[in-house]
């Protein structure tokens, strides 16, 4: 899906990388790590947030937004921006809001993560292909651990601006 910021009116939504998903499909991500998926940004833009579709609500799941730059191998490399801690996610789509917005341009690849603070949350899957995640249950490292990443299909992906 290719996105552009809504002004007024139209049907253009200010999404890009929505995945096809099942909103009562779940699989549930667990707290102590870092995860989500390669994204490949069709326009300039600025990204605000990171969304999610939640397919079971968690009133005590803390979770941070995190946006992760793209090694040349494709692993998860520098942060590049995050987001404060939220806590209670509720069944359907959420937004986890950036700190500040972050400024990407066409072609450019990221990696739009979530990291699950405390207790287990279940969130609408999507493709294993692009999606990976690490043990993360503090600070958000910068970078992010070098080694072998587990796959995740999370239903995540970028809300711009």
């Amino acid at each position: 899906i290719t996105a552009a910021a809504s002004g007024s009116g139209g049907g253009i939504t200010p999404y890009v990388g929505v995945p096809f998903f099942r909103g009562n499909a779940g699989s549930t991500f667990t707290a102590g790590n870092c995860g989500g998926r390669t994204i490949v940004i069709p326009q300039n833009c600025s990204i605000t947030d990171v969304t999610a579709f939640v397919s079971t609500a968690n009133a005590t799941a803390v979770i941070r937004p995190a946006i992760y730059s793209i090694s040349g191998t494709g692993t998860i490399n520098a942060l590049l921006a995050s987001g404060a801690q939220v806590t209670g996610p509720t069944y359907g789509i959420n937004n986890y809001a950036l700190t500040s917005p972050l400024s990407v341009n066409q072609g450019d690849v990221i990696w739009c993560m979530l990291q699950v603070l405390t207790t287990n949350t279940v969130f609408a899957t999507t493709e294993v292909i692009g999606s990976g995640f690490f043990a993360s249950a503090g600070a958000l490292p910068n970078p992010a651990p070098g080694g072998t990443y587990g796959t995740l299909p999370m239903a995540v992906w970028p809300k711009v601006a």
